[in-house]
């Protein structure tokens, strides 16, 4: 099966990217909103194919007026830097993802996703365009007595996402699930960063300001969750969405 499609839309700005108030991240470091930020358009083509448990998707973007997030400085300052969301005049993306995902054995469900992507992005003269590649491995074994076993893993080589590069990351987590009452309720033991090896950090410059971020919070985590789902019940509301969204330009 293949399919080839065209799409053209208009992303507007949220209400927070153009609010006009200024907030204090540290005495050296602002951030805030930008009310001339321009709705981002979007022409797009897609590839698909699928061949039994095989999938590609190819993609390719032009994106006028693209909204990325920037470092400046601070009203003219030279201690104080700023961070803000303008528009980038022009923005192109090329995105290629293969999927694989097979039944083994009648209880083991993997998924392999490989996805690259390559932006085509050049601000005051710099280019950004190092291509990013994207790994996910999940892994689900169904067991007797309503017990399912998982374990899912993600990597990421480093590469420009919009005008800041990222650097290489590996995460895993392990979980355990068990259900009763048909389904109804769900207890679910999680083991969040099992290895310990996922950090945030990226690095952003431009115009001489250099910021390297790498936050480490986010360590190895036991998570216990219990949810529970009622009978779903269809919505009787039969009014119109309001217009007001629609009229934003």
């Amino acid at each position: 099966q293949m399919s080839l499609a065209y799409r053209y839309s208009t992303q507007r700005p949220s209400y927070f990217s153009l609010r006009s108030a200024v907030a204090m991240n540290s005495p050296y470091s602002y951030e805030g909103g930008n009310p001339q930020l321009q709705p981002q358009k979007t022409n797009m083509i897609t590839y698909s194919l699928q061949w039994k448990d095989l999938q590609l998707m190819a993609s390719y973007s032009m994106i006028k007026d693209a909204s990325k997030f920037m470092i400046d400085m601070y009203d003219h300052s030279d201690s104080i830097t700023f961070f803000q969301t303008k528009n980038v005049d022009r923005y192109r993306i090329v995105n290629i993802s293969l999927d694989y995902s097979p039944t083994l054995f009648k209880i083991w469900s993997p998924q392999l996703t490989v996805e690259l992507k390559k932006q085509y992005l050049t601000y005051q003269s710099v280019k950004y365009n190092k291509p990013y590649l994207y790994i996910t491995f999940q892994n689900m074994v169904k067991l007797p007595h309503s017990y399912m076993l998982g374990c899912d893993m993600e990597y990421n080589t480093a590469g420009n996402l919009a005008l800041m590069h990222q650097y290489a990351d590996f995460y895993t987590s392990v979980y355990c699930l068990k259900t009763f009452l048909k389904d109804k309720l769900r207890l679910n033991l999680k083991v969040r960063n099992l290895l310990n090896t996922s950090r945030e950090r990226w690095s952003l410059s431009r115009n001489g300001i250099f910021c390297d971020k790498w936050n480490d919070g986010d360590r190895r985590t036991f998570q216990l969750s219990v949810t529970y789902r009622f009978n779903q019940t269809k919505s009787k509301y039969k009014g119109e969405a309001s217009t007001d969204e629609l009229k934003r330009r």
